[in-house]
């Protein structure tokens, strides 16, 4: 698709999210996963104004740096492709994300009070009360951004949820590795470029946790350590120590480490790491 060509309100087209297929005691959870390979930035650049809110915008233009400006801008599209797919909301300058005092991202929508939510929408106090009504305070968007590409989930508040996504750089593997323990992975007795995947795959981990708990990587990692993990063919299912009510699934897509935190008893579909390969290798 040439986004650069699109009509306003920019069309999704093949850049369609997926929907994560998340349950939880057997009922749906709508919540909807999109991502954006690095050569989408200069595409999404041309139709900005169609994207970003005009307080976002005012932000995008008063970035120095291009680096910093295409995460701020592909971090806001995924969003934006994210939030409304999941809101039903075509027109994605009226949907703003915005900083939280912990750097949390936040939504707020314009959406008249009283108009019906997307359907198959139970998790929300509003629709549970007799009053279906899509607030800002009720949609939930997570962010992450790495080696130029990024990805979005939006999903119900009431259900926390929360991803990251890290690139695979041999440089960087003695730092991580500082960040994990023998316990939660040995990598004396793998090949280094197997101790890299595992070893990126329990980082995004513990910052996802972080994310869902909104406090960051202020915190010591020995907080967010994995109690037990498996690995199997590139990807990875495990528990943590400290937070026993969540569990995290990790694949190694494209070149890319990508983890979910979820609630240990939730459920996610099938098909998400394909997905986000395809994703990360598409042109705009």
């Amino acid at each position: 698709m040439n986004l650069a060509a699109a009509p306003a309100p920019v069309e999704t087209g093949a850049f369609s999210p997926l929907a994560l297929g998340l349950t939880r005691g057997g009922e749906a959870v709508p919540a909807f996963l999109a991502c954006a390979a690095p050569s989408w930035a200069r595409a999404v650049e041309a139709r900005r104004g169609d994207v970003l809110h005009e307080n976002e915008l005012r932000t995008y233009e008063g970035l120095r740096f291009e680096r910093r400006r295409d995460e701020f801008l592909l971090g806001r599209f995924v969003a934006k492709v994210a939030l409304g797919e999941y809101l039903g909301e075509r027109d994605w300058a009226t949907l703003e994300v915005v900083n939280g005092i912990f750097q949390q991202p936040l939504v707020r929508h314009e959406r008249v009070p009283g108009e019906p939510g997307p359907p198959g929408f139970p998790w929300t106090p509003s629709t549970r009360s007799g009053n279906p009504r899509v607030g800002s305070s009720l949609a939930a968007v997570c962010l992450t951004h790495s080696g130029g590409a990024a990805a979005a989930v939006a999903f119900p508040a009431a259900h926390p949820l929360a991803i990251d996504l890290e690139r695979l750089e041999p440089d960087r593997l003695g730092t991580l590795q500082t960040q994990v323990s023998l316990a939660e992975v040995d990598t004396a007795t793998l090949s280094p470029d197997e101790a890299l995947r595992r070893v990126t795959q329990l980082w995004t981990a513990k910052e996802a946790l972080s994310k869902v708990l909104r406090c960051g990587l202020t915190t010591p990692f020995e907080v967010l350590a994995v109690e037990s993990v498996v690995f199997r063919n590139g990807s990875a299912e495990g528990r943590f120590r400290n937070f026993g009510q969540y569990r995290f699934e990790s694949s190694i897509v494209g070149g890319f480490a990508f983890a979910i935190v979820l609630p240990r008893k939730s459920s996610l579909g099938a098909g998400v790491a394909a997905w986000l390969a395809e994703r990360l290798e598409a042109e705009p």
